[in-house]
């Protein structure tokens, strides 16, 4: 049942990796990573409302059936058996290509949306596993939770009770980067990093969090993707390195191309 003359409008947050490990490659082909996922007060504004047939407006990048929500909201109708139509209008503040998860975040506010306007009944494990075959950031965004521990292709999540009390800047350079690229360069060159390592390198950040320990957390901070986007897009590492100067902890998030930069102080703590 649906309601009547309701609107939705929702901020589909972005997300950072508070570090992000490839550590080798599944035999579906998918690669298996570490990471933790962090979603920040910033990110789309999604405004989701009835209609007579599904459609999705963007102030930028892909619009239409073309869209990341639009799938989303067809694979839910496909999974409840009625029809979802809705207007979806998404008013990007999210860069696209700079691994803050804009695209999966949309997606995850377009149904979660859907679900309040149509009062759909679905359990938390069935949406996650409908997130999944969305794309692989898409079920953490689904989750309540802020942040949370990514496993496998990124889908087995580990919910984290993690508030980082600092002040966060972004700075995206205006270069797109493919995650598939990005992917594949790395995969080409082997720079897998071990679970162990991973793994340790986790609780050690989680503790600098919770401790405000900025100087512990500068240790541990990792991406494996910093290295190949660094060397074909010069731009990325030089953002990273001017938040480092000025006396950030900084990396870059997701497969880049955006770098973040925690509030940097004297005394390394929040």
């Amino acid at each position: 049942m649906k309601k009547q003359n309701h609107t939705v409008r929702l901020l589909a947050p972005a997300k950072i990796n508070l570090g992000l490990w490839v550590v080798g490659k599944l035999p579906d082909g998918y690669h298996e990573i570490r990471t933790i996922f962090y979603k920040l007060s910033q990110g789309d504004i999604v405004k989701v409302s009835l209609s007579d047939k599904l459609q999705v407006i963007s102030s930028s990048g892909p619009q239409g059936e073309d869209n990341i929500a639009y799938k989303a909201v067809k694979l839910l109708s496909e999974y409840t058996g009625q029809p979802l139509n809705l207007r979806i209008e998404i008013e990007k503040k999210i860069p696209i290509g700079a691994g803050l998860g804009g695209g999966s975040s949309d997606a995850a506010a377009a149904i979660k949306a859907a679900i309040e306007l149509f009062n759909i009944q679905i359990g938390e494990d069935e949406l996650l596993e409908l997130g999944m075959k969305i794309g692989a950031d898409v079920p953490f965004f689904l989750m309540n939770s802020r942040a949370a521990i990514g496993r496998g292709k990124g889908e087995l999540l580990e919910p984290v009770d993690l508030n980082l009390d600092a002040d966060i800047s972004l700075e995206c350079p205006k270069v797109s980067v493919s995650t598939a690229w990005a992917y594949n360069q790395l995969s080409a060159r082997k720079l897998y990093a071990s679970v162990d390592d991973a793994e340790t390198a986790i609780e050690k950040i989680i503790e600098a969090i919770k401790r405000s320990d900025l100087s512990e957390l500068e240790k541990w901070l990792f991406n494996s993707f910093e290295e190949v986007v660094f060397d074909e897009y010069p731009s990325v590492r030089r953002i990273k390195e001017a938040f480092v100067r000025r006396g950030d902890v900084a990396l870059m998030t997701g497969s880049g191309s955006c770098v973040f930069g925690i509030f940097g102080s004297q005394n390394k703590s929040f």
